[in-house]
């Protein structure tokens, strides 16, 4: 079933009423892309989020003709480009897909929208944020405290 995965995940933490589930249901499209297709660009603008499934992609970016893996992201895991979000910039990375893989896709602006006038998409919107900020916490911690080996 489309969105399965992350129905369960958000209702760990957000209680899901009518407008989130219409928003979820109708707002946020399930995509199918083949292994080793680029969903997000480096140097483009892109406010979605993306809810992985199932399948497994990761993030990168190319610096002096090198592509350079950030992060993995696998089945229940949020990605989105916080660079465009957060400072409106295009992004500096790639998403990839290095599986199969079945993605929800959410517009971040239409759910910005929705937050100026529902605390419960309010609440969405810092789980998400949350998330994604954790995330790099725990990126940033890694590239403190682990070697190469240990981060891949």
């Amino acid at each position: 079933m489309e969105k399965q995965l992350l129905f369960e995940q958000l209702e760990k933490y957000i209680t899901i009423n009518d407008e989130i589930r219409s928003f979820l249901n109708d707002d946020c499209e399930t995509i199918y892309v083949n292994k080793n297709n680029i969903i997000s660009r480096q140097d483009q603008y892109n406010r979605k989020v993306f809810f992985i499934e199932k399948g497994l992609l990761r993030s990168f970016y190319y610096t002096k003709g090198k592509d350079i893996t950030t992060n993995f992201y696998m089945e229940g895991k949020l990605m989105a480009n916080i660079d465009t979000l957060f400072r409106n910039q295009p992004t500096r990375y790639n998403f990839e897909t290095i599986e199969d893989s079945v993605i929800t896709v959410c517009n971040f602006s239409k759910l910005e929208e929705l937050c100026e006038n529902s605390i419960e998409c309010a609440s969405l919107s810092r789980y998400i944020l949350g998330n994604l900020m954790t995330q790099m916490a725990t990126r940033i911690a890694s590239l403190q405290y682990m070697t190469a080996k240990q981060k891949y």
